[in-house]
């Protein structure tokens, strides 16, 4: 399987925003960032079987760009165990009836995706810029391991 970590792009800013955090939406940048991103990876030949979100609007928003981009919006699932605080032992739970999909996607936040990576390709610390990209080649599933094939920022995927 391929997984594909994409961390939510630029969202309003914690510091100013006054409602529950969950809410925080993609600023205007954040769209197109996240619009440009997506295109990339439809370009790429990105054809997953699901695009699982964090319900937070912010990945919610990610996702749904993704999904159009792709000509599939019914491809995105809200799951709740992809909100912070998401980790390497939640993932076998959210990919288990997964298997026979050739590519998913997972939308969420940081520290977590970088968590995620580290746990799956044997503890190496990575830079994961908002909408950036990570894809694992999974060759186990319970417990999840892989191998880092490319981890990409925005500005590298949609210059």
């Amino acid at each position: 399987m391929r997984l594909y970590l994409i961390r939510h792009a630029v969202a309003e800013p914690r510091e100013t925003w006054t409602s529950d955090d969950s809410s925080r939406p993609l600023t205007r940048k954040g769209v197109r960032s996240a619009q440009r991103v997506a295109s990339a990876l439809g370009r790429m030949g990105l054809d997953p079987g699901v695009v699982i979100t964090s319900p937070y609007v912010r990945c919610a928003q990610t996702a749904d760009i993704l999904a159009e981009a792709l000509g599939s919006p019914g491809l995105v699932d809200h799951d709740d165990r992809l909100e912070p605080g998401f980790g390497p032992r939640a993932l076998a739970d959210v990919l288990s009836g997964r298997q026979g999909q050739d590519e998913v996607v997972l939308v969420g936040h940081e520290p977590d995706m970088s968590d995620v990576v580290a746990a799956l390709t044997g503890g190496s610390r990575v830079d994961f810029k908002k909408g950036a990209v990570a894809r694992i080649d999974l060759y186990a599933l319970d417990p999840p391991a892989g191998l880092l094939a490319w981890l990409a920022p925005p500005s590298v995927l949609a210059p």
